[in-house]
């Protein structure tokens, strides 16, 4: 199995597209209807606490006789900066190693801050 978040390096309230693609068949064959992912900040001194995803399937057919589904998805929206680590909490994935890290950056308000200060020194110069 592959966990991705992608991008890995998102600003906040950016959505975060995380996914597990499956590439072992005795997995897949388990059908599982979901898959969850537990995201908790790796800094203890951060105020987040650690909370669960759900991700669904894509592309699965709802025949019986449909290939099971391998590809599961979500999107999380980060609320605030910090660097996350994002793992899987299913039985099915456990002892595979599995992460994504993700870096939440406050890129969004630096880029404010700077129109801001570019468009302030726009009105300088128009009055001088």
């Amino acid at each position: 199995a592959v966990l991705t978040a992608s991008p890995d390096r998102p600003a906040v309230d950016q959505p975060v597209r995380v996914a597990i693609r499956l590439v072992d068949q005795a997995i897949a064959d388990a059908r599982p209807a979901s898959l969850t992912v537990r995201v908790a900040p790796e800094s203890p001194s951060s105020r987040s606490e650690p909370f669960d995803l759900t991700l669904h399937p894509e592309a699965a057919g709802t025949e019986p006789d449909a290939p099971p589904p391998t590809f599961f998805a979500t999107t999380w929206i980060p609320s605030e900066a910090g660097v996350f680590t994002a793992t899987p909490v299913d039985a099915l994935l456990s002892g595979l190693g599995l992460a994504a890290r993700i870096d939440v950056r406050i890129l969004r308000l630096l880029f404010v801050g700077v129109l801001a200060l570019t468009a302030a020194q726009m009105a300088l110069r128009a009055l001088g």
